[in-house]
């Protein structure tokens, strides 16, 4: 993202942020309902009875008893690595 793209957005986020705090504070200030070229302006609190979410249901586990721990052996590199046998490079044929 570009430095231009960045500050664009940032202007457009604070552009809406002021529209919306200059139409709360009109509507806020005009107590009385009012009308702007026929629109109703006005502000209302939506309240409805919300729902209650029930109480969870509490299930108590067990904790685990600690385990001893087990030592593992690994395998030693002799006995992981295969033997390895050098052998000589195949022979040259003389050049063609």
């Amino acid at each position: 993202m570009t430095r231009f793209a960045r500050h664009i957005g940032l202007l457009i986020a604070a552009l809406f942020l002021l529209l919306q705090g200059v139409a709360s504070a009109h509507a806020g200030m005009n107590t009385l309902d009012h009308d702007h070229d026929g629109v109703a302006c006005s502000v209302t609190v939506m309240a409805e009875d919300q729902a209650v979410a029930p109480e969870p249901v509490v299930i108590d586990t067990p904790i685990p008893a600690e385990q001893p721990a087990i030592a593992h052996t690994l395998p030693t590199a002799e006995r992981v690595a295969s033997r390895f046998e050098p052998r000589a490079p195949p022979p040259r044929g003389p050049p063609a």
